[in-house]
């Protein structure tokens, strides 16, 4: 119970959502309690690694928009709608909903675009294919991973698929 004249105010820093409300900061998430294999990195690996990553993809993508020749020019742009929209996708299937199979399956279309990707730009543009190698090396370490995952961790997913 308040004492008179006090008031409580919610801490701007520190929002948390409805359901974190009610959960422990020192509680562990799904992820924490999923058995993984001897090769996955600390958590505190992925923020600088992504960082580091996407300082590849966009200046892969900017020196390939400043070359002057592009000739498969619309295919490398339907695939980058595809190799994102898959990208995406993956945190909602692994994380959110749990489906750590069909996030899998969805890792492989990203793996396979980025391939794609990669040859295309080798026409136009090998700096930007070759700005994009370290990418392409996280993703197939990320599938994996992600199979490493399913595999030891077997009906923690997929059950009502």
């Amino acid at each position: 119970m308040q004492k008179k004249g006090t008031f409580t105010r919610p801490n701007a820093f520190h929002i948390r959502s409805e359901k974190q409300q009610h959960t422990p900061l020192h509680m562990p998430t799904w992820y924490d309690k999923l058995k993984k294999p001897w090769f996955s990195p600390p958590k505190k690996v992925f923020g600088p690694a992504w960082a580091v990553l996407y300082l590849f993809i966009v200046s892969a993508l900017v020196t390939y928009y400043f070359t002057p020749v592009k000739p498969h020019y619309h295919a490398a742009g339907i695939i980058l709608v595809i190799h994102f929209t898959a990208s995406f996708s993956w945190t909602q299937l692994f994380f959110t909903r749990k489906k750590i199979l069909l996030a899998f399956v969805d890792i492989l279309v990203i793996d396979t675009t980025l391939i794609a990707l990669i040859i295309l730009l080798t026409q136009s543009s090998l700096l930007s294919a070759f700005l994009l190698l370290p990418y392409l090396g996280w993703c197939l370490f990320a599938s994996a991973l992600n199979w490493s995952i399913y595999r030891l961790n077997p009906g923690e997913s997929d059950e009502d698929s």
